[in-house]
């Protein structure tokens, strides 16, 4: 078994700046993350919130600046999936194990984000047609000149469809008749000449195109009409991403953090406040209540 002090999941904006805070403490955080650094931020069309940046900046730009910071301090990050997270009593600590490995800590920040929810009746669509229903907006972001449809209508999909655009026709298909998006999105929505909001509409059915590859049975006003596609990007919200979890009735989630043991920071924990600056901070006033106990100061 591996020994660790802190263990931090995640390598989005929470993850990462709890572990430069860590460092400044000189403690030595091993971070695991499964893909690429930067979360879901690598998503953003444009960040316009983030203090310092007054002309807004793209996800990936920021991404990348975070990176640099990052990877300066020279902190252990393996790029694996914690399968497992459970709290030994005995030993006092957590027990983390990846595919081929066993890692303790006595500290540990959660800081995995969000998954995308599931579309209901994605197990019926035809299996050929799964690898044009995605929720990865990465996938898409450099196609040109496709049919997209956007399924969702909250800022996610609003911010998506100003980024796919530009290049390619988009539909964003929504529910009901007025959108929950910022009012600047939809304003900004409403200026491009190859994005359509299509309100009070559902997907009903997804087929084999005869042109594109997937043609949409779309009910609208009673009414049904048919619309084919390259490609149907999910975005109907997200959940807590905590699946890997397995806590005992005696050490629960609940108790764990009261205790300053287990944190959970970032899109993880913070439901609709899912902003950068707030996952952030996040991290940071996690790794500064790790710090300040390592220092045997009173909180």
């Amino acid at each position: 078994m591996i020994e660790r002090e802190t263990v931090i999941i995640g390598g989005g904006p929470a993850g990462m700046a709890a572990a430069v805070q860590l460092q400044r403490y000189r403690l030595v955080p091993l971070l695991f993350e499964e893909a690429e650094l930067g979360g879901l931020l690598r998503n953003a069309h444009l960040v316009e919130n983030y203090l310092g940046f007054p002309e807004g900046i793209s996800g990936m730009e920021l991404v990348h600046l975070f990176k640099k910071q990052f990877e300066a301090g020279g902190i252990e990050t393996r790029h694996e999936s914690i399968q497992r997270l459970g709290f030994d009593l005995q030993s006092n600590c957590f027990h983390l194990e990846t595919a081929t490995e066993l890692f303790s800590a006595r500290n540990v920040i959660v800081a995995t984000g969000t998954q995308a929810r599931d579309f209901p009746g994605i197990d019926s669509v035809n299996p050929k047609l799964h690898g044009l229903v995605t929720s990865n907006f990465l996938a898409l972001r450099n196609r040109k000149s496709a049919t997209i449809e956007i399924l969702g209508a909250g800022d996610a999909a609003f911010d998506y469809s100003l980024a796919l655009g530009k290049t390619n026709d988009v539909f964003i298909i929504s529910r009901s008749h007025r959108s929950p998006a910022l009012p600047l999105l939809i304003e900004r929505v409403g200026r491009e000449p190859r994005i359509k909001v299509l309100k009070e509409t559902v997907v009903e059915r997804i087929e084999p195109g005869v042109e594109k590859g997937l043609a949409l049975s779309l009910r609208q006003d009673q009414s049904l009409r048919s619309l084919e596609v390259d490609h149907l990007l999910v975005a109907i919200g997200r959940v807590p991403r905590k699946g890997f979890l397995s806590l005992d009735p005696e050490t629960s989630e609940d108790q764990l953090v009261s205790r300053k043991r287990l944190f959970l920071v970032g899109d993880v924990r913070n439901g609709f406040l899912r902003q950068t600056s707030i996952a952030a901070g996040n991290g940071i006033a996690a790794a500064m209540q790790i710090g300040r106990k390592d220092e045997g100061v009173e909180r």
